[in-house]
């Protein structure tokens, strides 16, 4: 139940899990802090630790949820993180840096949210007070056919309906088996999530 930390600049490895009362870290200098664990601890300014640690390589943000200064900055913070390398509940490395949690900002332009997404799809970005997600429209065999955004609470559309996705998914048959595109696996309402809908086949051998 910590409330106040600080620490000195030859710290390498910044670790804190699960201190919701912490309200003030001072650091004397993050010059070497090379891995960054912040798990289940809100009240932490992410962007001044991530942007401001030059040596960081490693980065595992669990339930994190800071507010960025502008579109710039926050640019600076998912390119950092983009460079890093991550960490799994074990310490293990992993190929990506690990970010879950949610980031606000007043505005962002959508090819920024696309990008986000495509690195972090775990990172819910929230504009001017309204939470986006991401709904993805797959193919069979996981190819991407149509994505677009959704505010929270909002439901799915269907997008060949719509006539945002022009032709109705396709399947190439095989030699014993034709495919003919049936339905979307799902059309969830009340989003609260990011989505993966995957096309459904009738299958005739």
């Amino acid at each position: 139940h910590l409330k106040e930390v600080e620490l000195p600049a030859t710290l390498t490895n910044l670790t804190i899990q699960n201190q919701k009362e912490l309200e003030r870290l001072v650091l004397e200098g993050q010059e070497n802090i090379s891995t960054l664990c912040i798990e289940n601890t809100p009240n932490l300014d992410i962007e001044q630790l991530v942007n401001n640690s030059p040596s960081l390589s490693r980065v595992r943000l669990i339930n994190a949820n800071w507010e960025a200064t502008s579109q710039e900055s926050l640019r600076q913070t998912i390119d950092r993180l983009k460079s890093c390398v991550g960490m799994d509940a074990n310490g293990n490395n992993t190929n990506k840096a690990v970010v879950v949690g949610r980031v606000a900002i007043k505005e962002i332009t959508n090819e920024f949210l696309e990008e986000i997404n495509d690195n972090f799809p775990e990172l819910i970005v929230v504009v001017d007070g309204v939470a986006k997600f991401f709904v993805r429209y797959l193919n069979s065999d996981n190819t991407l056919l149509y994505r677009y955004t959704v505010n929270e609470g909002e439901y799915a559309i269907d997008p060949i309906i719509s006539g945002d996705l022009k032709e109705a998914p396709f399947r190439e048959d095989t030699e014993d088996t034709l495919y003919e595109y049936s339905h979307w696996s799902e059309l969830p309402t009340n989003i609260s999530k990011p989505y993966n809908i995957i096309a459904r086949y009738n299958e005739t051998y």
